[in-house]
């Protein structure tokens, strides 16, 4: 199996298949799984523990062709794979949080508690926008 995208999809994808004792490979432009919204500390915590499951990553890579059972990458490795599941493109709408008066940055800004810059008010997932611990040690002191 080839999964493509270290978003939450295809990271609950690979560990799932993982569970079921299937073989896979996940491939990404990205450093970091999961790193544009939770920062690189927390992406290397989370591919050190995917890996640690038995989960192979192909980072800094992306597909240039499929060609039957054949997965080929930008640097020209070629995965054999009986399927491919894209988990790419999100772009989570924001447009009420917006119009909630919610701080947004590409995402909903939440704090370390997932709490919003509205007291009480919470976001999760793809538009929720998580601190880097330093990037939030560093902005609170």
């Amino acid at each position: 199996m080839v999964v493509v995208g270290t978003g939450f999809i295809g990271l609950e994808v690979a560990a799932s298949l993982r569970a079921r004792g299937i073989l896979v490979d996940v491939v990404a432009p990205e450093n970091q799984p999961l790193e544009r919204v939770m920062g690189a500390e927390v992406g290397l915590f989370i591919h050190k523990l995917h890996e640690a499951h038995g989960v192979s990553f192909h980072l800094g890579e992306t597909v240039s062709r499929v060609n039957g059972r054949t997965v080929t990458l930008s640097n020209g490795t070629a995965l054999d794979a009986d399927f491919l599941v894209l988990g790419v493109g999100v772009r989570p709408s924001l447009t009420l949080a917006e119009q909630a008066g919610l701080a947004i940055d590409r995402g909903i800004e939440v704090n370390e508690y997932l709490e919003t810059s509205v007291a009480g008010i919470f976001a999760a997932s793809d538009a929720a926008r998580w601190p880097d611990q330093h990037e939030f040690a560093s902005s609170t002191g």
